[in-house]
């Protein structure tokens, strides 16, 4: 019997948590119906800390591109495939852009979520079921 697997939150955990998914699915496949990920904020993937509800324009993050584990491509990759405009949008103004810089909390949170974007069309790909429901708060559960 297959099972459904909800998640709450949608920030870095649960994208590495998609990650390991998309990387072996044949270890999940064969146990694993569906996935429903619920997340309080309508920016869905960012993670709290790098959500520009929560954080400011200015705002640093605490970590650096070599720093952080890979998913698809990394920080520094996909900052150096954004277009100039949304890279100032982000408040990153230097460059070349660089592995082992600090970048915006924003600028992070934009690359969390377009690989939670990337990794869950992946997983479509592979035939796994996933709803993500944005906007959706999680104060309580019931078996």
């Amino acid at each position: 019997m297959k099972n459904k697997l909800a998640i709450i939150g949608s920030g870095p955990t649960c994208i590495y948590f998609l990650k390991q998914l998309s990387d072996q699915p044949q270890e999940f496949k064969s146990h694993l119906h569906s996935i429903t990920i619920f997340e309080k904020s309508i920016n869905a993937g960012m993670g709290m800390p790098y959500n520009p509800e929560m954080t400011d324009f200015y705002n640093l993050s605490n970590i650096s591109s070599e720093e952080i584990p890979a998913l698809e491509e990394s920080f520094a990759e996909w900052l150096r495939n954004q277009p100039k405009g949304l890279l100032k949008n982000l408040n990153v103004t230097e460059f070349p852009i660089s592995k082992s810089k600090v970048y915006s909390r924003i600028a992070l949170g934009n690359y969390f979520r377009d690989q939670f974007e990337k990794l869950i069309e992946k997983l479509k790909k592979q035939d796994l079921r996933i709803n993500v429901m944005s906007g959706v708060e999680i104060i309580d559960m019931i078996r």
